[in-house]
C-alpha cells in the first residue's frame, strides 16, 4: 500500500471464483497483529475485512484518515517491503529457495504398522466376516480405530515440544531447518547487527519513509522503533552512530547492496562507509554506480547478486516469476536496487502483484487456482492446521463406535442392534 492507496486499489474480489474452503489454511492473527506477509508462498494476510480495508484506503487518498487507517495501511507498506526484499535481493530469494528444496525433499510419514499379534486378529475377523455387510462393517470400523489410533501418536512423536500442528508432525526436518535459519538470523554480529535487525529495520525505514515522503522521516522512524523488540532498531542506531544526520539517506540504498551478500549484516558497513562518501543527496545514485564495482567483502560471503540473477542460474523456486519477468523486462520502469533503495519506487508496482488475505476473503488479481496453491502453501508453512483437530474427530469416532458396542452387548434404546 502506497500512500495513493494504489496496492489495493483496483484488485478484483474472487469471492465468486473461490474453489476451496480456504479458512483452514489461515493463520488466525492475534487482535493486536495487523498483517504479516508469508514470502515463501507470497501471500500476505491482515487483520481487517475486504470493506473495512477499502474504505480505509479510500479514507487515506482522500486525507482523512483514521489512526487505525493510517495503522493497516503502515503495516501494508511494511510488510510489502518484505516482498521487495525477496523479489529483488539474493538473499532473501536465496534463503526462500533453500526453503522450498528443504521442504520438497521432505519425505512423506508411512503409516505405522499395526501389531503384529492385533494385525493377526484383525486378519482372522475379516476372513470370518466374509460376505456378511455388517460384519465387514465392523471390521472396517475396528480397522479405522487402529489406524487413527496408531497415526496420532506417531504424530505426537515426531512433533517438537509444544507444536500441535499437523504439518509440525508431518514435516519434522522443514521445520527443523526453519528454526535453525531463524535463529542464526537472529545472531547479532559485533557491531550489533543481525540478519533479522538488517531486513525488520529496513522496512521500518522503508514503510516511514514511503508514508511521509515530503517531510522528515526521522522523528516517525524514531517513534515507531521506541513501540517494538530492540532487534528493530539495531540496523538504525547503527547507521545514525555511524554517519549521524544522513543515517536515512544513506540506510536503504546500503542495505539494497548489502542484502547481494550471504551474510549480508557483515556487508552492511562497509558498503555503508562506500556510499557515505556521496555528497548529500546523491547517495541513491552513488550507490547504483558501485553496483558494477562491488568490491569483495571477505565478511560479507558470497555475493549473491540480484534475485533475478540467481533465477537465471536456477528454475527450482518459481513463485515470483511474474514480478520478476516485470523487473526484468522493465514493464515497472524500475530495477531492483530501485524496489529497494528508493521508496518512491513502490508506487510504480501498482496493486499488489501477489495475493492479499484478508479476515474474510481475498483482493488480488490471481487465478483461483494459483491462490489456492499459495494459500495451502502458505498454511503449511504457518502450521495451522491443528492436530487437535484430527484428534478430535478421532475422539468422537471412538466414542461412536464404543456406543454402537455398548447398544450391541447391553441394549438400551434406538440403535440398538
Amino acid at each position: 500500500m502506497a500512500d495513493n492507496g494504489r496496492l489495493i486499489q483496483g484488485d478484483r474480489m474472487a469471492d465468486d471464483e473461490q474453489v476451496f474452503d480456504p479458512s483452514i489454511y489461515i493463520k488466525q492473527l492475534d487482535p493486536d497483529q495487523l498483517g504479516m506477509f508469508e514470502p515463501l508462498s507470497g501471500v500476505m494476510l491482515l487483520n481487517i475485512s475486504k470493506i473495512d480495508l477499502r474504505d480505509a484506503a479510500r479514507r487515506f487518498v482522500a486525507r482523512a484518515p483514521t489512526d487505525f487507517d493510517r495503522a493497516i495501511i503502515h503495516t501494508i507498506n511494511h510488510e510489502a517491503y518484505h516482498f521487495a526484499q525477496v523479489v529483488s535481493s539474493g538473499y532473501v530469494f536465496h534463503r526462500q529457495a533453500r526453503l522450498l528444496m528443504v521442504f520438497n525433499a521432505s519425505e512423506a510419514i508411512p503409516e505405522p504398522p499395526i501389531d503384529p499379534h492385533m494385525q493377526e486378529t484383525l486378519d482372522a475377523a475379516r476372513e470370518a466376516a466374509g460376505d456378511d455387510p455388517e460384519l465387514r462393517q465392523r471390521y472396517e470400523q475396528v480397522l479405522a480405530l487402529l489406524k487413527g489410533y496408531n497415526q496420532i501418536n506417531l504424530y505426537n512423536q515426531l512433533a517438537g515440544p509444544g507444536d500441535h500442528s499437523l504439518m509440525g508432525a508431518l514435516l519434522p526436518a522443514f521445520f527443523a531447518h526453519m528454526k535453525a535459519l531463524a535463529e542464526g538470523e537472529r545472531v547479532a554480529n559485533a557491531d550489533g547487527l543481525s540478519i533479522l535487525g538488517l531486513l525488520e529495520g529496513s522496512a521500518v525505514v522503508h514503510a516511514n519513509q514511503l508514508m511521509h515522503a515530503d517531510e522528515d522521516a526521522t522523528p516517525y522512524v524514531e517513534a515507531e522503533l521506541t513501540t517494538l523488540p530492540p532487534v528493530y532498531r539495531e540496523l538504525y542506531d547503527l547507521t545514525v552512530a555511524r554517519t549521524g544526520e544522513r543515517a536515512l539517506e544513506l540506510l536503504l540504498p546500503a542495505v539494497a547492496l548489502a542484502l547481494r551478500f550471504m551474510q549480508p549484516h557483515n556487508a552492511y558497513l562497509p558498503v555503508l562507509s562506500l556510499i557515505a562518501q556521496s555528497t548529500p543527496g546523491d547517495a541513491v545514485e552513488h550507490g547504483r554506480r558501485l553496483i558494477e564495482r562491488l568490491p569483495e567483502i571477505s565478511e560479507g560471503g558470497h555475493l549473491l547478486g540480484t534475485a533475478l540473477d540467481l533465477r537465471r542460474i536456477d528454475d527450482g523456486y518459481r513463485a515470483y516469476d511474474a514480478m520478476l519477468g516485470k523487473l526484468e523486462n522493465g514493464e515497472w520502469g524500475i530495477d531492483s536496487y530501485d524496489l529497494l533503495a528508493r521508496p518512491k519506487a513502490m508506487f510504480a508496482v501498482g496493486s499488489f502483484p501477489l495475493g492479499i488475505v484478508t479476515n474474510d476473503g481475498y483482493l488480488g488479481a490471481l487465478d483461483p487456482n494459483e491462490l489456492a496453491a499459495r494459500v495451502v502453501l502458505m498454511g503449511a508453512v504457518l502450521r495451522t492446521q491443528s492436530r487437535r483437530r484430527a484428534e478430535r474427530q478421532w475422539t468422537e469416532f471412538a466414542s461412536a463406535w464404543g456406543r454402537s458396542v455398548a447398544q450391541r452387548w447391553f441394549g438400551g434404546g434406538a440403535g440398538n442392534e
